[in-house]
């Protein structure tokens, strides 16, 4: 089977359909060679955004500017057969980064940009390994060479920090810095949804707040901690499937329906309405499930209208959701 060259470039490039995702997504899972073809022509179109990223450092009279570019759908389903391809690919992305910013001004920050519903990774000038998820942003040097390691995340990521004692990491958000040596964790970092959300994996964090109402948490490894009313609430993670997003996977566990068309809203970056007031009195129902990103808004709410019985809809004009 092979696939028409402009929806495949429409996925490359961030642009493709619900449906068209999934097609592109089958294509490149069904043969070791339909691989290869998106690993090239994703290559060459990620380094033609590094080259655009690297002219826009630069005004004409010298002063410096943001470099802002997005980099798209990075990571490959991990079982399809030649996935360690696209590992290697990262890491030629990576040197290639590296390459182009030791360039330009140290002091110039660059941004990264991932669309909706999709993922990327990078690795930054420390060694220090990131996993941005859908709608998320990063702002960061292209070279560390102050006395903190600082990095500006608005949305949702997965850092594991390369150690250096000397030399902490600070990720900045709206509501707080978290600082780090060296260790392994998770940040929702959502102003537009009010969320601000620290899970530690493993080493240590200290996590301040901007608005200064509580003096620094310090959090333990296998805690959480949870912004609200203004004030950090630390508890146990529970569910560690809900950090598969970073395989491309929304999981929910025993949330309502509210619950669950927040996450889907959030991840496709929509506004669902759920008008059938019914439904929201129904709180003590909770489901429990695993949806693909790459299968779609719709597939995810033909699911959910099946278990839980509801209509909606789509205004082809604004793009919102209702559930009737």
């Amino acid at each position: 089977m092979e696939i028409d060259k402009e929806l495949l470039k429409r996925y490359i490039e961030g642009r493709a359909s619900d449906r068209e995702r999934i097609l592109a997504y089958r294509w490149i899972s069904a043969h070791p060679q339909h691989l290869k073809r998106y690993l090239t022509e994703k290559r060459l179109y990620e380094l033609s955004l590094f080259r655009s990223a690297e002219k826009q450092t630069e005004k004409p009279d010298g002063e410096k500017k943001k470099g802002i570019f997005a980099l798209k759908n990075i990571r490959i389903a991990r079982r399809v057969k030649y996935a360690a391809a696209a590992v290697c690919l990262l890491l030629a992305i990576a040197s290639l980064w590296n390459r182009f910013t030791k360039r330009s001004d140290a002091s110039a920050l660059r941004t990264v940009y991932v669309p909706t519903a999709q993922m990327t990774s990078l690795t930054l000038d420390d060694g220090t390994l990131i996993e941005l998820g859908s709608n998320s942003k990063l702002s960061f040097p292209p070279v560390f060479d102050k006395k903190e390691r600082d990095v500006y995340l608005s949305g949702r990521a997965f850092f594991k920090v390369a150690k250096n004692r000397r030399r902490p990491f600070v990720v900045t958000t709206r509501d707080g810095a978290i600082t780090v040596m060296g260790t392994m964790f998770y940040v929702d970092a959502i102003p537009e949804r009010n969320i601000f959300t620290v899970s530690l994996i493993e080493g240590q964090v200290l996590i301040s707040l901007n608005k200064e109402v509580e003096k620094p948490l310090q959090l333990k490894p296998k805690d959480r901690a949870v912004l609200k009313n203004g004030r950090l609430v630390v508890s146990p993670i529970v569910d560690y499937d809900e950090f598969l997003w970073r395989e491309g996977i929304l999981s929910f566990k025993e949330k309502n329906l509210e619950e669950i068309i927040s996450q889907l809203s959030l991840l496709y970056n929509l506004k669902i309405i759920i008008q059938n007031r019914d439904l929201c009195l129904k709180q003590t129902h909770t489901y429990s499930g695993k949806f693909r990103q790459l299968d779609g808004i719709d597939y995810a709410l033909q699911v959910l209208k099946q278990k839980i019985g509801f209509d909606y809809e789509r205004d082809e004009r604004t793009g919102e959701i209702y559930i009737r």
